[in-house]
């Protein structure tokens, strides 16, 4: 898939990602991926921010945003996290 570049911005308020190119695509031009508040949205109620909290993002439901040439999928029904590094990464593997 090569090498991809996301960028994260952490505020007061929380964590948005910018739209950023997944380097995946399943026959319906490559996916991207992004924060729905901030690229689709103005409604932060509906769609929330991230939070960060010992290296890990954490974007709750409803949040992130994935998309190819039929346009955007729903926003995720669960939460997703982001490991800022692979020693937490592993570390939350032994911790569940």
């Amino acid at each position: 898939l090569g090498e991809r570049q996301f960028v994260l911005t952490s505020t007061i308020d929380g964590v948005t990602m910018q739209v950023a190119k997944t380097g995946l695509n399943l026959g319906y031009g490559e996916m991207i991926i992004g924060t729905v508040y901030g690229n689709l949205s103005n409604d932060i109620k509906t769609y929330p921010l991230g939070t960060i909290a010992n290296d890990v993002i954490t974007f709750p439901a409803n949040s992130l945003f994935i998309q190819d040439n039929d346009g955007a999928a729903p926003a995720s029904k669960n939460p997703t996290k982001l490991y800022l590094s692979i020693d937490v990464y592993k570390a939350s593997l032994t911790a569940e």
